[in-house]
């Protein structure tokens, strides 16, 4: 949960509808003053930090501490509590004799993320805890069509409800925080890649597309890399050895409650998560929704989902996102023209609104505990 504004959304949406919710989920910090009103919250200490042993050490954690547990329904916000919630299920069904429902939400094609690449062996191991636990579940959330239709054919299962990772639709105006750190006037065309510095998020190949930036591209344009992340020291690093650092800038992140006007400052989003694994091709980046409900155009990876986003709603550009050269002339087509999309942005961000989705959610989950 901690740093996952998805299963915070649905745990408001939970409470919002009247339902008293037990939290079990390893510490975070702030973690507790972020919740909900009304979440009891339960932290509970795993040693390690990734691989099928620390999952294996996850799962039975949690399915000890929900041992006793009396609820009416489990939800597993990911695959890795999955199990835990079907045990947990099961032991309460037994122990009150009435039929105890749990439900999954899939975030990830979790079989399919880049740490499974090149490791057959890995990506069955988790195909294998998730089809054996996926298929009982009175209900499955996912957050793209694309998965949806591939959990569906893989695990034989009804069909996921999509629910997009997109925040709350609030009409916003552009703050200065940004341009006044910048040390920049409203003429400077902006850039904005918002989130982690990760691997394969195309970051590289952005700097060095500013790099190249032509005398008839949009002068002045800056990039801002809004966020923290362990690529964040060699990025620092490329764009000093390449000369950027007039043009490129990095700025550690904010308040959530502070990045919808920082956002809106920004004359472009930009996502370029590169196609290392399905996960990816099938994915739609949290930043893509929250540059949309700022009004902001997008130039995005060229991957499936991204493309039916920008399609759909005519709110941007797709790039191939390997292609520095391809990166450069999007994005300095997209300042020229972005002016043109902003309103489709706009009500693209204010169609896809939680709020329109999160009434839903609770109220399948209402249900559920009432067939009980």
């Amino acid at each position: 949960v901690h740093r996952n504004t998805r299963a915070l959304r649905q745990l408001g949406a939970l409470t919002d509808a009247g339902l008293a919710v037990d939290l079990y989920c390893l510490p975070g910090s702030d973690l507790e003053s972020s919740l909900p009103q009304g979440v009891r919250y339960h932290p509970l200490k795993v040693s390690g930090s990734g691989g099928i042993r620390f999952f294996r050490a996850l799962a039975a954690e949690f399915a000890r501490a929900l041992g006793t547990s009396e609820a009416r329904l489990y939800h597993a916000s990911d695959l890795y509590v999955l199990s835990a919630a079907r045990r947990a299920a099961r032991a309460t069904t037994r122990r009150s004799a009435t039929p105890t429902a749990y439900t999954y939400d899939a975030r990830e094609l979790y079989p399919h993320v880049a740490a499974t690449v090149g490791r057959p062996h890995v990506r069955l191991y988790w195909h294998l805890v998730e089809r054996r636990n996926i298929r009982s579940a009175s209900q499955v959330w996912t957050v793209s069509e694309s998965i949806a239709e591939h959990l569906a054919q893989a695990h034989r299962i009804p069909r996921p409800i999509v629910q997009f990772n997109a925040p709350a639709f609030e009409q916003v105006s552009p703050g200065t925080w940004l341009r006044d750190r910048l040390a920049v006037s409203t003429e400077t065309p902006l850039i904005l890649h918002m989130g982690q510095l990760r691997r394969d998020r195309g970051a590289e190949q952005l700097i060095r597309a500013m790099s190249s930036w032509r005398e008839e591209d949009p002068a002045d344009a800056r990039l801002v890399f809004l966020g923290y992340g362990p690529e964040r020291e060699g990025l620092e690093a490329l764009t000093d050895s390449l000369g950027t650092a007039a043009s490129v800038h990095f700025v550690d992140a904010v308040p959530p409650a502070e990045l919808p006007a920082i956002t809106a400052e920004a004359d472009l989003g930009v996502t370029l998560l590169e196609r290392t694994c399905l996960n990816h091709e099938f994915a739609l980046p949290n930043k893509l929704f929250a540059y949309l409900a700022a009004g902001l155009p997008v130039v995005t990876s060229d991957l499936t989902e991204c493309r039916r986003v920008v399609r759909d709603y005519d709110c941007g550009w797709t790039v191939d996102p390997s292609d520095v050269e391809a990166i450069r002339d999007t994005l300095a087509l997209a300042l020229r023209e972005g002016s043109g999309k902003r309103r489709n942005a706009l009500a693209a961000g204010e169609t896809l609104d939680w709020k329109k989705t999160s009434e839903a959610f609770a109220q399948r989950m209402i249900d559920l505990i009432e067939r009980s």
